[in-house]
């Protein structure tokens, strides 16, 4: 129950939930003279929601910076996180269909190939409540790794974790147990990676930040870019998702 009610909560907060709020309070006074101002307000919301120079300076502002992965140095564990690496869901499975958000490991695979790192760690498991996958997400994607050269013996699984904080939760007790006083690079999305590195710290885990999955783009002063886009619209919802997790953590004491 205490899971749906957040989660409605959370929708209500993101740019699709507050249009939602502004239709009704509409429909609610759409006999009334200062409806006007409701409809100002709700569409003032989506031009500002779906205009992708605004967005896009919001992630500028955001996302972790990308580094080149030339000046990386070598680090013992790059740690993955799970959450759309892997389409787990989708038969034939053998087929390994990729996820939305496949460039991370795809990120891992490329440091290791460059012996950046050594050792790939995959953390994320299912969350039984919302889906009921063929096969887990990290297995997936350690078969995928396995097919593209790394060798297995340099896959470590971590499968209980289903949120941020428990990434850092149970990777962290692999780390200290298993391989204390070595170097870790965490690999995530760039708009992710601000409310990971916090959890990682609140559990005693210096890591090394690298971005992946980057949805800012290069600044240009373009009339399109003013031009409502549904794209726009889309990566707004996903950054604002970020802010809320950040915040929520923040308030729960995650991070």
């Amino acid at each position: 129950m205490f899971f749906i009610l957040s989660k409605f909560c959370a929708f209500l907060l993101k740019p699709t939930g507050l249009i939602f709020i502004g239709l009704f309070l509409i429909w609610l006074n759409r006999h009334k003279k200062h409806v006007s101002k409701y409809i100002i307000a709700t569409a003032l919301l989506f031009y500002i929601f779906s205009n992708e120079f605004i967005i896009n300076e919001l992630y500028l502002s955001y996302e972790t910076p990308s580094i080149s992965r030339s000046v990386v140095s070598p680090h013992d564990i790059g740690i993955v996180l799970t959450g759309g690496l892997m389409n787990e869901e989708k038969e034939p499975i053998e087929n390994l269909f990729l996820g939305s958000h496949a460039d991370r490991f795809a990120q891992a695979l490329l440091l290791y190939k460059d012996n950046k790192i050594h050792k790939i760690l995959i953390s994320g498991g299912d969350l039984k409540l919302i889906s009921r996958p063929i096969k887990s997400e990290g297995k997936l994607a350690a078969e995928f790794l396995i097919k593209c050269g790394v060798n297995a013996s340099d896959i470590i699984l971590e499968d209980k974790s289903v949120n941020t904080y428990e990434n850092a939760k149970f990777t962290a007790k692999i780390l200290k147990q298993k391989y204390p006083n070595q170097q870790f690079l965490l690999i995530s999305s760039a708009s992710h990676l601000p409310r990971a590195i916090a959890c990682f710290k609140k559990h005693s885990i210096s890591v090394t930040p690298y971005g992946a999955d980057y949805t800012s783009k290069k600044r240009r002063f373009m009339l399109v870019n003013f031009i409502p886009n549904i794209y726009a619209f889309e990566n707004s919802q996903a950054l604002v998702h970020e802010w809320i997790g950040f915040l929520s953590y923040k308030l729960m004491g995650y991070c």
